[in-house]
């Protein structure tokens, strides 16, 4: 009978299972939104999204398609580092499951813990610290950048 994964480690378990509902929600809203963003077919989709795109379009004076890949991918990436984090979540009960090896004392096996959850939370810490870097550069690469006129004006 397999080991009660709630029961081995109650932190990742939960962090687990929240990443992953929120990593599905987002890849469904997505995939919800790409006829419309990016094919720009025609039916109800939230208010936000329409006046979003027209105000990264009047604002930033970026292209139509870029605005829509741009919100597209606003609602992707962070579908994709919930996967990961549900993933390493996962992996890591499934390593404390599979690969238990006998210790000498409780004292080791809190120790070998300790260890585990902090190199988890390190990691975690630094994927999170990442996408928020690359969003804050991503953000400030289009308010700088100025939209290039072809005709000269």
């Amino acid at each position: 009978m397999e080991a009660d994964r709630y029961q081995v480690s109650h932190t990742l378990f939960i962090v687990g299972m929240i990443s992953m509902l929120v990593c599905l929600a987002l890849l469904a809203f997505s995939l919800f939104l790409f006829p419309y963003l990016i094919f720009n077919l025609r039916y109800p989709v939230p208010e936000f999204v329409a006046y979003w795109r027209e105000w990264l379009l009047l604002a930033h004076g970026i292209s139509h398609h870029a605005a829509s890949w741009l919100i597209l991918l606003c609602f992707f990436i962070p579908a994709l580092c919930g996967f990961v984090i549900s993933f390493l979540a996962s992996n890591q009960i499934d390593n404390q499951i599979y690969n238990k090896k006998s210790l000498g004392s409780a004292g080791e096996q809190k120790i070998k813990w300790n260890v585990t959850i902090n190199r988890f939370a390190i990691r975690l810490f630094f994927l999170v610290l990442l996408v928020i870097l690359t969003m804050f550069l991503f953000e400030w690469l289009i308010t700088t950048s100025t939209p290039y006129d072809l005709r000269g004006r």
